[in-house]
């Protein structure tokens, strides 16, 4: 009893040094694999990447319904759920309004790219300065040609080519804040890099 008191205590400690991250991406391809590529490079093994992917509002129900599920034993419970969300151009998504409210209501973090994740991605190369629409927008992620295995019928990338300018792409990101009614409206906009810099931050990585 002594022993299973100890390893309890322990599993906290372990817990309170490294927050248990659960991200959900909307895509299955690029955005689940650039997560997934931070954190083996990291080592993280306190980041778990949800299953489903979709649109908004469904993701962040699914995040909602796998972190509730995970409450009922203290070892697998998650300290911060993200959902990572495109707003799409020209046309939003239409359950986007409703997703960010009931995220609001449970406490799930988001972090939103408009038009969509080959702006962060995009970001890693080259500042986006004008409006882009989620077509343009992969397209000249393709034509870039820096991205292993990524074009516009499959879009998957290999972590390995944004790993060295994760910091160039926050500063490219951060950039976009700068103006004072810069915000999920604006196109281009992203706030992915504070999901980034929190996930680095975390393991060492300024």
């Amino acid at each position: 009893m002594r022993r299973n008191r100890e390893l309890d205590r322990n599993s906290r400690r372990g817990r309170s040094e490294s927050p248990r991250l659960l991200i959900f991406t909307e895509d299955k391809y690029a955005g689940r694999s650039y997560f997934l590529g931070l954190k083996n490079q990291l080592r993280a093994r306190g980041i778990d990447l949800g299953a489903e992917h979709g649109e908004p509002l469904n993701l962040v129900r699914s995040a909602v319904a796998k972190r509730d599920l995970a409450k009922r034993d203290p070892h697998t419970r998650y300290d911060e759920v993200w959902c990572v969300i495109d707003v799409e151009a020209p046309v939003p998504h239409p359950s986007l309004e409703d997703a960010l409210t009931l995220a609001r209501q449970q406490r799930v973090s988001v972090a939103i790219a408009n038009p969509c994740f080959e702006l962060w991605l995009y970001q890693h190369f080259e500042q986006v300065n004008g409006y882009r629409t989620s077509k343009h927008m992969a397209k000249a992620l393709e034509e870039l040609g820096r991205c292993n295995g990524y074009c516009v019928g499959h879009k998957d990338i290999q972590y390995s080519d944004f790993a060295p300018l994760v910091p160039k792409a926050v500063e490219h990101a951060t950039a976009l804040h700068s103006c004072v009614e810069a915000n999920r409206h604006t196109n281009p906009w992203t706030d992915i890099h504070l999901l980034v810099q929190r996930i680095r931050a975390e393991h060492g990585c300024g």
